[in-house]
């Protein structure tokens, strides 16, 4: 084996010098290339060249996916131009300021100064020249982004699909949309295929033409409660219930909460299109809560809500014993909302013949409760229960229906008279002792 004067082995003393030599040539090149940079940064602040088109306002394509922020240092600012290259730098200038901008911006690139090239036919509004630089660059996100702040959206969207940046795509195809329905249909598509179903249905309703598209993406989506507010008028009602078959309107009806603006919402849409399915649908819903129901009654117009009571009552289903409860509580509802001559014949066709003479008397009609009280020949028990009925109406004088009850409560006064004279509501302070 081979040894050093010093007694170390000659192969192992090559070897550490080896090392030696690599570890300083690395810490020199990381040297070097730490003063270019210094270089260049102290270049930039004194106006020096290696900013090689100092008339740019636009550094640079910036406020996308994969831009290199303002602080960075790009290839093209490392760039070092030979002296034939300056010169051809100069020109291009001068071409730029002279008003020959594809010319100079040719140049530029050709020097691999494609960022400055961009800034220039940019700010000279040459956008699709400035754009293809950065296609030839494979930057299509950029392009688009270009295209978009230069107001063309159509161009923008078809690069940022190109870039694999579907949902930039879908805006911009909005932005487009404001005229084109076929815009706002592809964007809505986009929206739909990344699961961003608020942002396809806003598509959609931007455009009267694409109703019925709107439609069918809620039924697709089960997206019910925004389905309820496009319907909001006669309108868009007539529209949306001519893709609602069957099944899907009852889907749509169970699905809704029990709200004030569904009361309002199944209203419109049964005196809309009036189809006998859809009352009654609606009518079950809102049976499960009495003020929903009677808000429902109360905002039908009066021939529409007569219509339904006939219909209702003329079912056979209905007729049964098991349909009597679900009149009873339409009769009550309508009871509250002041329909009371409707409220009468559902009550009369349950059986509650004293309810329906009361609801007669607060119509107008006295008569079917005069009627009443004649035939029992004279019972007190339906005098009592009659004034019982009608007692909180008389008795204020502001009552909306206490001149058409007074008749009723005379004649159930006098049987009382007849069959019990000292009867305690002949003696007591209330309105019946000031009738009689």
């Amino acid at each position: 084996m081979n040894t050093s004067p010093h007694g170390m082995p000659s192969d192992s003393l090559l070897l550490v010098v080896a090392l030696l030599l690599v570890a300083g040539s690395a810490g020199a090149f990381l040297l070097a290339r730490g003063r270019q940079k210094a270089r260049y940064l102290a270049m930039r602040r004194s106006g020096g060249h290696s900013q090689p088109l100092q008339a740019a306002k636009h550094p640079g394509v910036q406020g996308h996916v994969g831009h290199q922020g303002p602080s960075e240092v790009r290839a093209t600012d490392l760039l070092r131009l030979t002296k034939e290259e300056e010169a051809r730098r100069k020109n291009a200038l001068k071409l730029i300021e002279g008003g020959k901008v594809r010319e100079g911006a040719l140049i530029l690139e050709e020097l691999g100064l494609q960022r400055y090239a961009i800034s220039a036919l940019e700010q000279a509004r040459l956008i699709e020249d400035a754009c293809a630089i950065l296609m030839r660059m494979n930057r299509p996100n950029r392009a688009g982004v270009v295209f978009q702040r230069n107001g063309m959206p159509l161009k923008a969207a078809e690069h940022f699909l190109i870039a694999n940046l579907p949902e930039e795509a879908a805006r911009c195809y909005l932005e487009a949309g404001k005229k084109d329905s076929l815009c706002l249909q592809r964007a809505a598509d986009i929206f739909e295929g990344l699961g961003k179903f608020a942002e396809a249905l806003d598509a959609y309703s931007r455009h009267e033409a694409l109703a019925g598209d709107y439609v069918r993406f809620c039924l697709n989506h089960a997206c019910y409660e925004p389905l309820r507010d496009f319907m909001h008028d006669s309108k868009r009602t007539r529209e949306g219930f001519a893709i609602l078959d069957m099944y899907a309107t009852k889907k749509l009806v169970k699905s809704l909460p029990l709200d004030t603006q569904t009361a309002q919402s199944l209203c419109l849409w049964c005196k809309t299109v009036k189809r006998v399915e859809l009352i009654e649908m609606s009518l079950r819903k809102l049976s499960e809560n009495k003020n929903l129901l009677s808000l429902f009654w109360s905002l039908l117009p009066e021939e529409f809500a007569s219509q339904i009571v006939t219909s209702l009552l003329q079912a056979p289903h209905f007729k049964a014993p098991e349909g009597k409860p679900f009149l009873l509580r339409n009769a009550r509802a309508l009871h509250d909302a002041k329909r009371h001559a409707l409220a009468a014949l559902f009550y009369e066709e349950t059986g509650r013949i004293l309810m329906a003479a009361k609801c007669q008397a607060f119509s107008g009609d006295p008569g079917y409760a005069l009627d009443l009280l004649h035939h029992a020949d004279g019972d007190p028990h339906l005098a009592r229960q009659l004034l019982s009925l009608l007692s909180p109406h008389t008795a204020t004088p502001r009552a909306r229906h206490a001149r058409y009850s007074q008749d009723v409560v005379h004649a159930a006064i006098r049987i009382l008279q007849s069959v019990d004279p000292d009867a305690d509501e002949l003696h007591t302070a209330s309105p019946f002792s000031l009738i009689a």
